[in-house]
């Protein structure tokens, strides 16, 4: 977009990103496998609106994927440290502007997730997130995100 273009300096509301998901899994021994679905719901900028009328329009992505996945529980003396990666493609979208107008857009792709996690004490553990969204279909679009949290044992 142009350096000149005019658009509100605003606050723009977003929507909580929401995901559910369901797995079975099996050990083989040094690693173990898993699969199942996954649900995700998220906000994303409608671009045509964007590009052709220079307002800024908030769309809701709802995607199910089939996931699978590999983890690794790596342990010494005193710590552990949980890998995972999985792949996720794209079984449904649908997408709606906030105002709940439907769009006649889908997508399909994938999605990457790479995830660590790791004990600071007997309570505490620190994890990492990347995950990757490679979408196209009526554009393309590409989500990626990056995490770090905290957790409480309870």
């Amino acid at each position: 977009m142009p350096a000149d273009s005019v658009l509100s300096a605003g606050q723009v509301d977003i929507r909580p990103e929401v995901g559910l998901n369901t797995y079975i899994g099996k050990n083989l021994g040094k690693f173990s496998i898993y699969g199942g679905v996954d649900f995700e719901r998220f906000t994303t900028f409608d671009v045509e609106a964007l590009a052709t009328s220079a307002t800024v329009s908030r769309d809701e992505l709802r995607i199910f994927f089939a996931t699978i996945g590999i983890d690794k529980f790596l342990k010494n003396n005193r710590r552990g440290l949980l890998l995972r990666a999985s792949l996720s493609a794209a079984l449904s979208t649908s997408q709606q502007s906030y105002e709940g107008l439907p769009r006649e857009r889908t997508f399909g792709g994938f999605k990457v997730l790479l995830y660590a996690n790791s004990p600071i004490n007997e309570k505490w553990f620190i994890h990492f997130l990347y995950k990757q969204h490679l979408m196209s279909g009526a554009g393309d679009l590409t989500v990626n995100r990056i995490g770090v949290g905290f957790g409480y044992k309870l």
